[in-house]
């Protein structure tokens, strides 16, 4: 792979709906002001050069997201983010069981896969693309979780799945989770079965990476994204705008690619049973 280095100071940190960005200010003496953000991902560059050519990429590099932080999280982290240009999911499934054995030196990990539909049906829920809010909503009353006052689909997606199924997620062995609904497709395509070509990897209790098999159609990419970020401002979060050079890159010809984001500390302290982020450096600029 080739070892890229993208902007820590970008015009658009992504249009991700729930993801809260910092935002900072270029002020070159009495020239016009300009707004900048750091990173969440270095998702969208790495992407443009994909379309000026690159075919196997990788970054390893701090990003950056605001107003959360627990013992999984914290506002400044390091992500491995890696394209491979005419590869698909499984691919990067190889990747990830390479890697993962690698660098802990367990080379008997046993990886296993299995779709969210699964999941969902071991609730005794049929979900399935066409699932609707109202049906969510009356799943989330069932299972005796206050859904009242959530109105959009991937709330209701969302506490089901964290409150119910992620903790209960088989932890020994790293588990692929496949198949994930439409609208958490995000910058992955739609597969032929109408679930998003997307996968998330968890071990010992944490989601180490996340895949997708990439949405190269910049028309559908520009509706993807505006509809995110009108969805954004109306649950007040930061407003952003779109990185027009990411959908021109597009426009130029991206190749069918597959990416993945990987999260290095933890990965670490899932290997090494760390629970609590914040005790892998010495320097805690914020404290919970």
């Amino acid at each position: 792979f080739e070892e890229i280095a993208t902007p820590t100071l970008v015009d658009c940190p992504g249009t991700e709906v729930f993801l809260d960005v910092f935002k900072t200010e270029f002020a070159p003496g009495t020239a016009r002001r300009r707004d900048f953000y750091l990173p969440t991902s270095p998702e969208l560059h790495l992407k443009k050069a994909l379309a000026l050519g690159g075919e196997r990429i990788f970054e390893l590099r701090p990003c950056f997201r605001n107003g959360e932080i627990t013992e999984k999280h914290r506002p400044e982290f390091w992500m491995l983010e890696w394209y491979r240009a005419f590869a698909n999911l499984d691919d990067l499934k190889s990747d990830c069981r390479d890697l993962v054995r690698h660098v802990t030196g367990l080379n008997d990990l046993q990886f296993t896969e299995i779709s969210i539909r699964e999941l969902f049906s071991q609730l005794e829920i049929d979900l399935t693309p066409q699932t609707s809010a109202d049906e969510l909503k009356t799943w989330c009353r069932r299972l005796g979780l206050q859904a009242d006052h959530y109105e959009l689909w991937d709330d209701l997606f969302y506490l089901i799945f964290v409150d119910r199924i992620e903790p209960f997620l088989p932890s020994a062995q790293p588990l692929f989770v496949v198949d994930y609904p439409p609208s958490q497709a995000a910058l992955a395509r739609v597969n032929e079965r109408g679930w998003a070509d997307r996968f998330e990897l968890y071990w010992r209790g944490y989601e180490i990476a996340n895949a997708y098999f990439e949405l190269n159609d910049p028309v559908e990419q520009r509706r993807r994204s505006e509809e995110d970020l009108r969805k954004r401002v109306a649950l007040g979060r930061q407003e952003l705008k779109l990185d027009e050079g990411f959908l021109e890159a597009l426009e130029s010809g991206m190749p069918p690619s597959a990416g993945i984001a990987l999260g290095a500390e933890r990965l670490f302290m899932a290997a090494r049973g760390v629970k609590d982020i914040g005790d892998l450096s010495p320097y805690q600029i914020i404290r919970d």
